[in-house]
């Protein structure tokens, strides 16, 4: 297979491919050394076309104008669906209810019931000394907390011990 250099007309940003597949990009002093490390191998260079940024940017914002107006059409054309399903749901509740049992079988299926269950904290001060206090990790969910560990690294250049930070870049559009 061989490989291909493509820089993009108007900036120093460069990529090397390998048939479809990206294998590199950035700098030229990236791709000289993606170069010298496949020395011996057929490479292409293509200049890759400008963007027309204001045509993208309209194409964008239209698109997802578009999409919006699609999602809140469907959206009010289930609503007496919707409607009509969480009423149907409460008459099958009160039936099982009324009847005293979990669930009922009938030709067309079977209706049952199950329990949806949650926890909120009330007094979370109160939660935390109780956990704190009696070592009862278990009543609690793991999860670090994404603006206290960036305050952490800001003030000690890491991450608290066990921590994994990432970070990714996506698209933003806002209309003029």
């Amino acid at each position: 297979m061989t490989y291909r250099l493509t820089k993009t007309e108007g900036v120093e940003i460069y990529c090397v491919w390998r048939g479809e597949d990206i294998v590199a990009h950035g700098g030229i002093d990236l791709m000289t050394k993606i170069y010298n490390q496949k020395k011996g191998m057929k490479m292409n260079t293509v200049v890759t076309p400008k963007v027309n940024i204001e045509a993208r940017i309209e194409q964008y914002v239209k698109l997802r104008d578009k999409i919006k107006e699609l999602d809140d059409a469907h959206k009010a054309a289930m609503e007496p669906y919707r409607g009509t399903l969480e009423k149907l749901n409460a008459v099958l509740l009160n039936h099982l209810n009324t009847v005293g049992v979990d669930s009922a079988k009938s030709a067309s299926g079977t209706v049952y019931k199950t329990m949806k269950e949650s926890v909120s904290l009330e007094d979370p001060s109160a939660f935390m000394r109780h956990v704190i206090g009696t070592e009862n990790w278990d009543l609690l969910d793991r999860k670090a907390n994404l603006k206290a560990c960036k305050d952490f690294a800001e003030e000690n250049v890491t991450m608290p011990p066990g921590v994994k930070f990432s970070s990714m870049a996506v698209v933003g559009v806002r209309r003029s």
